[in-house]
């Protein structure tokens, strides 16, 4: 997932995707999610607890297909 939040002062040129992570507290089992650059080793701080003892979950997707969804004889055939 990536998030696209654009400051009142932001041009164009500034804008960079970050992506969200999602974490999971290991003392108190809070959910929750970080915009942070995926450069970005630090340890993840509980916004509930202030532990940094996180783990990072791996993150869920949707997607859409438009177009003829093909038969099982078509996959093999790929």
């Amino acid at each position: 997932m990536v998030s696209m939040r654009r400051p009142f002062w932001y041009t164009e040129s500034e804008v960079k995707p970050m992506p969200i992570y999602e974490y999971i507290c290991a003392q108190c089992h809070k959910k929750f999610e970080v915009l942070r650059s995926m450069s970005d080793t630090s340890a993840a701080v509980c916004p509930k607890c202030g532990s940094s003892d996180t783990k990072r979950k791996m993150s869920t997707f949707t997607s859409t297909y438009e177009g003829k969804v093909p038969t099982p004889p078509q996959w093999r055939q790929s």
